[in-house]
């Protein structure tokens, strides 16, 4: 039987990605792009070509391995050419942003939690292009992934980072007279926490990975 080739930014959102799809009965190959996110961020000022050339490079030892890919990252998938990896590699690529186009027509307001700037300068713009006006509020939050990366569990990474004040202060804002109520999870690290952020009263979360699966076996 073939496998899914999850690719992350890390070793640790690959590993995410993976147990995702294995939780579920699919076989995988893991192919983490960095060791860790300051690495990547580094990554991420490569020219696009550079980094489209790397995951080609890491994917195609696999190819014949392999019915598709499963890119278990925002900022990645921002920074590549992931089309030219699709025709090059005739292979299926699913992303995070794939989802985002969708999410667009569905919602008006969203907070936006990004691993860096790129990646939600990104977000924001596929969001815009699919629904013209919605109203976004965007953090770029580095710390966070690294605080995930250490594996601290949502109660010590809140206590240091105090994610639900924080949640608490954006969801009393008010954009057009209306609050905002949603949260979209712009990082493949962020569903780490989502246990702990579905105790918080009156948030939604959007998450791409199960609509990124769908996508993968249609």
């Amino acid at each position: 039987m073939k496998k899914i080739a999850v690719m992350g930014g890390t070793l640790f959102d690959t590993a995410l990605g993976v147990n995702i799809l294995k939780t579920r009965g699919y076989a995988t190959i893991a192919l983490p792009l960095c060791q860790n996110p300051k690495e990547q961020s580094h990554m991420q000022m490569l020219k696009k070509e550079e980094l489209t050339n790397l995951a080609i490079e890491k994917i195609k030892p696999h190819r014949d391995e392999i019915f598709g890919v499963f890119v278990y990252c925002n900022s990645f998938s921002a920074a590549s050419d992931i089309d030219r990896i699709r025709r090059e590699l005739n292979i299926k690529v699913v992303t995070p942003l794939d989802q985002y186009k969708k999410y667009a027509k569905a919602h008006q307001r969203l907070l936006i939690w990004a691993a860096n700037a790129q990646s939600a300068a990104k977000i924001e713009s596929i969001l815009e292009e699919n629904n013209p006006g919605i109203d976004m509020i965007s953090l770029s939050f580095l710390p966070l992934v690294e605080a995930i990366e250490e594996d601290l569990g949502f109660s010590n990474i809140d206590n240091r980072l105090k994610l639900k004040a924080l949640l608490n202060v954006f969801m009393q804002m008010e954009i057009a007279g209306k609050k905002i109520d949603t949260l979209l999870l712009g990082c493949t690290h962020f569903p780490y926490l989502i246990d702990g952020l579905k105790e918080i009263k009156g948030l939604k979360l959007l998450d791409p990975a199960e609509d990124m699966i769908k996508e993968l076996l249609e």
